[in-house]
């Protein structure tokens, strides 16, 4: 659910709104994330896909201002943690 949420906002206004409480006891607000907007994927995804062809763009100019990206987990245990991790430098 949460990354149909993400897709449906890419290829939206690319806003996610959130209720939030900061206890269980407090009356919750309204937290509203944005993110980049880049479009519906495809019938044909990933080929002659302008939302894949962004994606692979973006990672490419990542890489050449930042080097290489590289992952690496440092046990099964930390590996989901580490790939959430470094995941998270990308949309930065």
């Amino acid at each position: 659910m949460p990354a149909q949420i993400i897709t449906d906002a890419e290829a939206g206004d690319g806003k996610v709104t959130f209720m939030i409480r900061d206890t269980e006891e407090s009356k919750p607000y309204e937290v509203v994330v944005k993110i980049p907007v880049l479009g519906a994927y495809s019938a044909t995804w990933p080929l002659n896909c302008p939302k894949s062809d962004k994606i692979v763009r973006n990672m490419a100019d990542w890489e050449k201002k930042n080097g290489k990206f590289v992952l690496k987990p440092s046990s099964r245990v930390n590996r989901r943690m580490d790939i959430d991790k470094e995941l998270k430098k990308l949309y930065i």
